[in-house]
């Protein structure tokens, strides 16, 4: 009977301290306070960008090969501690668009986004997006129908 009550104390301290710990790690995330700000579209093709709390949103329609949507979004660390890049998505292109298409995101300084990045207190770092349709294709790498590109990103942050 001894070892049933050990053995469920046991059970209640780690259940406890499992929960705890969760519960702080979602707590502390949850109330992380990084933005994106500031949309600058660089170009004046047809194209939009929207920010939301927790991604940033764009379409373009690029008509023909050349044309171009770049942007840029400032993401500002409003914490009082530095917060690591836990994940970095960004839309993928389709095998077809790939063929017609590039797509980038990048800082501004044209170096690469990569998780465990360090956003410091009060830090901004600038990303630029850009999409574009290629200059050395050929007819058949063309689109088969006119289609507006919708494209995001999203970055998550954990405490450092």
């Amino acid at each position: 009977m001894k070892k049933v009550n050990w053995l469920v104390v046991l059970l209640i301290i780690v259940l406890v301290g499992t929960t705890t710990a969760y519960a702080k790690d979602v707590s502390k995330s949850s109330n992380m306070d990084v933005r994106y700000e500031n949309i600058n579209v660089l170009t004046k093709n047809t194209g939009k960008a929207k920010l939301s709390d927790s991604d940033v949103n764009f379409e373009a329609s690029l008509q023909k090969p050349g044309d171009y949507f770049e942007f840029t979004v400032d993401v500002k660390n409003y914490n009082n501690y530095d917060v690591l890049i836990s994940d970095f998505e960004k839309s993928i292109l389709t095998d077809e668009e790939k063929r017609y298409l590039g797509y980038k995101v990048v800082y501004s300084d044209n170096s690469q986004i990569e998780l465990g990045q360090v956003l410091k207190s009060n830090e901004t770092k600038t990303i630029k997006v850009r999409l574009e349709y290629k200059c050395d294709i050929t007819a058949d790498d063309l689109p088969k129908s006119d289609s507006n590109t919708n494209l995001f990103l999203n970055m998550s942050f954990s405490e450092k």
